[in-house]
């Protein structure tokens, strides 16, 4: 398990979006960890599984540059 700080900035999407978080390998949850806006930066603090020591990262509209920073870890 690993805790991130998720940070979403220059959605280019003009309404809601989102960006999810997820085991890598492993199936997408259809969960939400993070929600965007059109032309915001948002942030959030997210725990994820790791798979194979990887996760993956899953942005449902438009791009935005996407900012991970790793706070730690722990089994």
């Amino acid at each position: 398990m690993v805790s991130i700080n998720l940070t979403a900035t220059d959605e280019t999407y003009p309404g809601l979006s989102f960006i999810a978080a997820f085991p890598d390998p492993g199936p997408w949850p259809h969960n939400s960890d993070l929600n965007t806006i059109g032309g915001g930066t948002t942030t959030n603090a997210v725990l994820v599984g790791l798979g194979a020591g990887r996760f993956d990262l899953i942005h449902a509209d438009g791009s935005a540059d996407v900012i991970v920073d790793v706070e730690g870890w722990f089994s």
